[in-house]
């Protein structure tokens, strides 16, 4: 390290002793020295009281140097007493005079404002009376000769005294407000960066947690409608596996393909990172290895352009895209995009696949498109709503989707006539699903209400506005 930064860095970290070092250092110069050097020719002081008051009022004027910054304004009493006494009783001239406007400097560095204006007016005061001084006592000297020779006491040398007096302080003192102002700026830049320092820290805890809440929601969401649909039609296919081989089958293909879809939606969840390469068919972002994945461990890669299936009947998926040869291309499941109201199709055939008859019906035409995400919040209110009927309803339930556009956003509603999870404890759940739905909805401005119905059943009902209030 630099030999002078390492001096800034101690001095520093340490003020207090730089500071009696140096008071220590100007009694030396000022004090000290100039009486052993100049002592001779200085008029004769027969009893030396002016000697005494001189060396007196100098070690007053300077060591309260050594407590300048950790007492300002007492150190500035003590400079302001000696300099009074030296006025009143000692020599016209002392080196020592010059702490007078280092300790304006001082105190507009380090004194409240109000003080240190004080301290500039009273030094301003004190160069005028130090100017008549010198004009009504002017200095005496020794000649080599012996001879005892006076200044002349002329107007002028009063006027030069105070006005070179007057500048002195004035230029201390504008020095030392420059540095209290920089001193004020940077520490209120400290403080600023420590302030955004914490509320970057504290978005991040809450983005953090924000995204905890997110996952946790869609996990639910994926984990809970998966399982259920595979639970019922693993019941099925058990119950129909002896009398009619088919219907198990077709189960067991649902099965299959709820598994692999499910595996799909919890990679892209939880971000499965994949290498980049070459890609397939002139797709950009789709590789060979993507192409060819197996969407669930055990089970055999898809062509690149699945047939038409149950749960997509057009044989259109969300999850291929085209290629310059014609023929699909599927997404691997981390860039798939999530699923939208245009998919609930897709999901009332997949719950009917299940055993849930379900009614879907669309009213209204949209104004303008729900916010960011909010197509995802009302597909998962839906898919939400929906898994507990299958859960709960019991046996012979039916749901009932309606989906209204009106002048300030979208009304969900979903009914069922099943009996509840009243009638059965046994398939009692948390309440996670439906307080995630609420949170999503919350999300977007809009609300939602569950309860039961009148005489039978269960109802969900949401709305989304157009816009977050």
């Amino acid at each position: 390290m630099n030999p002078l930064r390492r001096l800034d860095q101690w001095t520093r970290l340490h003020p207090v002793r730089t500071d009696v070092m140096a008071a220590a250092a100007l009694f030396t110069v000022i004090v000290a020295l100039p009486w052993i050097a100049l002592g001779p020719m200085v008029a004769p002081d027969p009893q030396g009281r002016q000697t005494a008051v001189s060396l007196l009022a100098g070690a007053g004027m300077v060591l309260p140097w050594a407590v300048r910054r950790v007492r300002p304004v007492a150190s500035a009493a003590v400079v302001t007493a000696a300099a009074v006494l030296h006025l009143l009783a000692g020599p016209e001239f002392s080196l020592s005079l010059l702490m007078v406007p280092l300790t304006v400097y001082n105190l507009a560095a380090n004194a409240p404002r109000s003080i240190s204006v004080a301290g500039l007016l009273m030094g301003l005061v004190g160069g005028v009376a130090n100017g008549v001084k010198v004009w009504l006592f002017p200095a005496q000297f020794v000649t080599p000769d012996g001879l005892i020779v006076r200044s002349p006491a002329e107007p002028l040398a009063m006027v030069i005294m105070a006005i070179g007096c007057g500048l002195m302080v004035l230029t201390a003192w504008a020095f030392g407000d420059v540095v209290r102002n920089r001193r004020l700026t940077v520490r209120a830049l400290e403080d600023r960066a420590h302030r955004l320092e914490v509320q970057s820290r504290q978005e991040r805890e809450l983005a953090a947690a924000d995204e905890r809440s997110h996952i946790a929601r869609e996990m639910h969401d994926i984990v809970a409608h998966s399982l259920q649909v595979i639970i019922s039609q693993a019941d099925g296919a058990r119950y129909a596996a002896a009398a009619k081989p088919a219907l198990a089958v077709t189960a067991l293909e649902t099965i299959g393909q709820t598994g692999r879809s499910a595996l799909a939606d919890m990679r892209q969840l939880l971000g499965v990172l994949r290498e980049t390469g070459e890609t397939v068919a002139g797709v950009p972002g789709v590789t060979d290895d993507d192409a060819r994945r197996p969407a669930a461990d055990g089970v055999p890669a898809r062509p690149a352009d699945p047939a038409p299936d149950r749960a997509d009947p057009a044989g259109t998926r969300a999850d291929v895209v085209a290629s310059p040869d014609g023929r699909g291309t599927r997404l691997p499941p981390g860039r798939r995009p999530q699923p939208r109201l245009a998919d609930l199709p897709a999901l009332v055939e997949t719950m009917r696949l299940s055993g849930l008859e379900v009614s879907l019906l669309e009213t209204g035409t949209p104004r303008r498109a729900l916010p960011a995400g909010g197509e995802l919040a009302a597909y998962r209110i839906v898919q939400e709503a929906l898994t507990n009927t299958l859960r709960h309803g019991g046996p012979d339930a039916d749901a009932f989707v309606t989906l209204a556009w009106t002048p300030r956003g979208l009304d969900l509603q979903i009914d069922d006539d099943g009996c509840g999870a009243a009638a059965d404890p046994a398939t009692r759940g948390s309440g996670q699903g439906l307080r995630g739905a609420a949170e999503r909805a919350a999300l977007f401005g809009g609300t939602l209400e569950t309860g039961p119905r009148v005489g039978a059943g269960y109802r969900v009902s949401a709305h989304l506005p157009y816009s977050a209030v």
